[in-house]
């Protein structure tokens, strides 16, 4: 495991249009979105928060607001790393709130992987890349701020243009493609409830 401190980072600021409701709130299975991000951070993590422009019920976490708000993802990873930078942390580890199926295994593989980068995120098929669960350096605290400030908010484009690592499968532990299921919609949250009942019992 890296020497690295980790701020956890739970992004959980989204609108949820096609949810029908912010996610920051919505359950799956009897227990939050945010509240599983949480608990699949906390190990990894010297402290874990919520990046949040609105109000997210979660307790026992603290919940930072986007220091720049309406700018997606891009703005809460900004918020995240200028976070760790005050808090004399190393760098941060970023989980979107609309993951439910991440696991702690694949994240510490994530984290491990930044010794040797200045930002990391897994792959399953080499095209698709997951900026959603992925590893900062807050070495990059001003690049990412600066992308921020010329409206570049695109992750991707910003992970690319910071030198940023994409992993293969083989380096994450070969994860199944329900690990990175994506809660967008009703549905979507029915799906992640099933296969984890279904998780349960075999």
């Amino acid at each position: 495991m890296t020497g690295r401190r980790f701020l956890g980072a739970v992004l959980a600021g989204g609108a949820g249009r096609r949810f029908g409701a912010p996610k920051g709130g919505v359950s799956v299975a009897g227990r939050s979105l945010v509240a599983r991000a949480v608990s699949v951070l906390d190990p990894l993590c010297a402290e874990t928060v919520v990046v949040s422009g609105r109000p997210v019920p979660v307790d026992g976490v603290e919940v930072v607001p986007d220091r720049v708000s309406g700018c997606g993802p891009l703005g809460g990873l900004d918020t995240a790393v200028q976070e760790a930078e005050e808090r004399g942390l190393d760098a941060v580890l970023l989980l979107a709130c609309d993951l439910p199926l991440m696991t702690t295994r694949v994240l510490g593989d994530v984290a491990a992987a930044l010794d040797e980068h200045p930002a990391v995120a897994p792959s399953l098929d080499g095209r698709r890349i997951e900026t959603l669960c992925s590893a900062w350096s807050t070495t990059v605290a001003s690049a990412i701020h600066s992308e921020l400030q010329a409206g570049h908010l695109a992750l991707h484009d910003v992970f690319a243009r910071v030198g940023g690592h994409v992993l293969s499968p083989d380096e994450i532990g070969s994860p199944s493609a329900e690990t990175f299921l994506n809660v967008n919609t009703r549905e979507d949250a029915a799906r992640a409830a099933a296969l984890m009942v279904t998780d349960r019992t075999q």
